[in-house]
């Protein structure tokens, strides 16, 4: 799911406002703060799948 789900979305990788730089701050911040290992990979998978549908739908920022 991963590597299929970030080459998909790979065009809104660079913007700064984009959800893709959003949840790897926020899967960071994760990380920062000691969630477990298997929390954050829930947290990327199921956020990813949230990402796959707004792309299906033309939105690349939560603004949009």
């Amino acid at each position: 799911m991963k590597s299929g789900f970030f080459r998909r979305v790979a065009a809104s990788s660079n913007d700064p406002f984009g959800f893709i730089v959003l949840l790897k701050a926020f899967l960071q911040w994760m990380a920062v703060k000691n969630y477990s290992e298997a929390t954050i990979g829930n947290r990327r998978t199921y956020i990813g799948y949230f990402i796959a549908w707004c792309d299906d739908r033309g939105l690349y920022q939560p603004a949009q």
